[in-house]
């Protein structure tokens, strides 16, 4: 889950439209979630501050980092396709400028004398520390790369491409890389959120259940009833007169049965602070 704002101030209705679309992209085929704040953010937690209070005009490739868990993505007046929101956002969930891959050297060159030099830092190789343990090859397609003019001083090229027939232009949109980069990343999210589900549902249908009086849970501690005594000792005494019978089936029917240890403890644990035990000397349980 992504949480964060938009400064109204600088983000039109248009520009939240705009920006709205492209945060429904990157959903549709991740498992990133944007959710807006609403109120006061909490403090306590990270969030996406998007704003331009200078109105300035570049796009921005480095997140302001706050300290205290805001980090703001400026959107430039002139970064407002969808390919440059989307880059920016990337940005903000972690993703580095391509240009920057460990392994460009091996594709591209980098002209630095052609590059101004406020913007020289943002082709630097990432440091080792900071590469991320889900990163895969370098992409030329990647919407998280620079074109080939990039922060050019005198109009000519800052990245040259290595291999005959690479073209150095970013894709208006996610590359299949870029797909794949994402799921590497936010995969677990997926996978958190369908257990959450879940177990939303096993509660639900719980709670159903004992208001209508199908389960009884007795609390901590709680003796069994008269008849409840009554009902185990029976179940005991069918197990154990059904034990005999279990072992000859065994042996005529080896592989036609699950089998649990002598003694194993099968616990039902009722989400948060109940956990009823049945136990027993299970040899065969059948219709698994």
């Amino acid at each position: 889950m992504v949480r964060g704002t938009a400064d109204p101030a600088v983000v039109d209705h248009g520009i939240a439209m705009r920006l709205r679309m492209t945060m429904n992209l990157l959903e549709s085929v991740s498992c990133i979630k944007f959710i807006p704040i609403i109120g006061t953010p909490d403090r306590n937690g990270s969030w996406l501050h998007i704003s331009n209070p200078r109105l300035q005009r570049d796009c921005m490739h480095e997140p302001l980092n706050k300290g205290n868990g805001e980090l703001v993505l400026v959107l430039g007046l002139d970064c407002l396709s969808e390919q440059q929101i989307l880059h920016t956002l990337l940005h903000g969930v972690g993703f580095k400028d391509e240009v920057s891959h460990p392994q460009r050297d091996q594709y591209i060159r980098i002209l630095w004398s052609n590059i101004q030099p406020a913007y020289q830092h943002l082709f630097k190789i990432q440091p080792r520390a900071k590469m991320s343990k889900n990163m895969i090859e370098y992409d030329p397609m990647s919407v998280m790369h620079f074109h080939d003019r990039a922060f050019s001083t005198n109009g000519q090229a800052t990245i040259a491409p290595l291999i005959a027939g690479l073209v150095i232009t970013p894709s208006d949109s996610l590359s299949q890389l870029d797909k794949m980069k994402l799921k590497l990343r936010f995969g677990h999210e997926c996978n958190k959120r369908n257990v959450d589900d879940l177990l939303d549902i096993c509660k639900k249908v719980l709670y159903e259940d004992m208001n209508k009086g199908k389960i009884h849970i007795p609390s901590e501690g709680q003796a069994l009833s008269e008849d409840d005594s009554n009902v185990s000792g029976n179940n005991t005494n069918s197990i154990e007169n059904n034990d005999q019978n279990s072992k000859e089936e065994e042996e005529n029917n080896p592989d036609d049965s699950l089998t649990i240890k002598n003694n194993d403890t099968l616990s039902l644990h009722v989400f948060e602070n109940t956990t009823e035990k049945l136990g027993g000397e299970y040899k065969r349980v059948k219709n698994w």
